[in-house]
């Protein structure tokens, strides 16, 4: 399998992505599914505005370079390779429709690939639920 990301990758969402960075040293607890700063002991359930950084997903300028290598692959995909490939992005599932006519709109044979995306209710970090996937494919392959 091959696996593109979207945000930052096929997708430039540098002019969003100061919503979703982390102010401050909060860690991630798992079992309290909630973020903690070890200097004040507050816990949060959330640090980030996803509401806002979503809201801006559809004005994401394509990343060209990369766009072209995930097309090249997707033509010789079809005609030759036979992998699968699939785009993750940790966007809410809530935008699936946005982010499928961006895909349509800007990138060539997206719209046939697998999109892996948030659920709704989950808000850990970003490389935690990739992480998850991650986990769930090789999993899977065993």
């Amino acid at each position: 399998m091959i696996i593109f990301n979207l945000d930052g990758v096929l997708a430039d969402n540098s002019h969003r992505r100061h919503f979703i960075e982390s102010k401050g040293s909060w860690e991630w607890i798992e079992e309290k599914q909630r973020y903690v700063n070890h200097q004040t002991g507050v816990f949060k359930e959330k640090i980030y505005d996803f509401e806002s950084y979503e809201s801006e997903c559809n004005k994401d300028k394509p990343i060209e370079p990369i766009i072209k290598i995930f097309e090249s692959l997707m033509f010789e995909n079809h005609v030759k390779l036979g992998m699968e490939i699939e785009i993750w992005t940790d966007r809410f599932e809530s935008l699936r429709e946005k982010t499928e006519k961006w895909l349509e709109f800007n990138v060539w044979g997206a719209p046939s690939c697998k999109l892996k995306i948030r659920p709704v209710d989950d808000t850990r970090p970003e490389c935690m639920l990739k992480e998850l996937w991650l986990d769930e494919y090789i999993d899977a392959m065993w």
